[in-house]
């Protein structure tokens, strides 16, 4: 073999020695690699991919085609900023996209985003087939019904709200946390997470879940026409942090509604729910409020609605 062979392969193995050590150092030790996931999300007020179990294709289905729909958005990070968790772990931060953090995003569903054959949820539409609110008129025909002085005598299927703190998402211990508001007392909440509350009849106010303890589990704004039955969650808490943000707070309960349209409009919205959704189990509101990424997203949230009420 001659010199200039030998020069050859010498070149031709350094040169693969040196991209599989870079290879190795950017993919093993630094982690610099996008990581494609499936975070859950939240029907009511995002884009969602939608998921139906499929038995043919070996699935384990219930039969029932609620349990057996799930929702997802797609979120796309830096595996270097990811941490070291089991996502599934209600602690773990592995699929929020922190507020500024580079080659981080989440992705919903569109006809852009949508790959063939995948449906995409309508939150407008969802919404009104699966109603989270029970207003004043619902009230009054299940009143009616219970009495049997529905319309024509006949008798119609009012919607009953039920299950109103949503326990896998608050700290709150079952059958030892309450309901209240500064024009209420404390209203006990049953092991099913029910609650029987009337709070202002023309104001809007800003409501809380708390244990025995008084710490706040939750937060929610009551309007007169939602009689008192409210969702206690991980949502409700994160459209009143923002409702609560200099020249967003109104007590109109119209001007309320509004406001809390737009703020679940926002943009911004779903990063500080699915932020809120991430620690909410395990820490009170006032530890919540405390978190510095909690407080950029509302704020960011805030400074969008304030921007569209000028």
């Amino acid at each position: 073999m001659d010199t200039k062979t030998k020069m050859f392969f010498i070149v031709f193995f350094l040169l693969i020695a040196g991209s599989v050590s870079v290879s190795y150092y950017k993919f093993i030790v630094k982690r610099d690699y996008i990581i494609e996931a499936q975070a859950d999300c939240d029907p009511y007020s995002e884009k969602c991919f939608v998921s139906v179990c499929d038995p043919s294709a070996g699935e384990e289905c219930t039969g029932n085609p609620k349990e057996d729909t799930s929702y997802y958005k797609i979120i796309r990070r830096n595996a270097q900023n990811i941490p070291l968790c089991d996502p599934k772990d209600e602690g773990c931060e592995a699929l929020v996209c922190p507020s500024g953090e580079k080659e981080c995003e989440i992705i919903f569903c569109d006809p852009e985003t949508a790959k063939e054959g995948v449906v995409c949820n309508d939150p407008d539409v969802y919404t009104l087939e699966n109603p989270i609110e029970t207003s004043d008129a619902e009230a009054g025909s299940e009143a009616d019904n219970a009495t049997g002085d529905g319309a024509d005598g006949i008798d119609a299927v009012a919607e009953v709200r039920e299950h109103l703190v949503l326990w896998n998402e608050v700290s709150c211990d079952r059958e030892k946390s309450f309901v209240f508001a500064e024009a209420a007392n404390k209203i006990p909440v049953d092991a099913e997470g029910n609650y029987e509350a009337s709070f202002s009849s023309d104001e809007a106010l800003i409501i809380f879940l708390a244990n025995e303890r008084g710490q706040v589990c939750a937060q929610a704004v009551s309007s007169p026409d939602y009689n008192g039955k409210i969702y206690l969650d991980a949502k409700s808490t994160a459209e009143t942090a923002v409702f609560q943000k200099e020249g967003i707070f109104t007590a109109d309960p119209k001007e309320a509604a509004d406001r809390l349209a737009i703020i679940r409009q926002s943009e911004f919205f779903p990063d500080l729910l699915a932020y809120t959704k991430n620690f909410l189990p395990k820490q009170n509101v006032s530890s919540l409020a405390k978190q510095t990424n909690f407080q950029n997203l509302v704020g960011q949230c805030a400074t969008d609605v304030l921007s569209k009420l000028r």
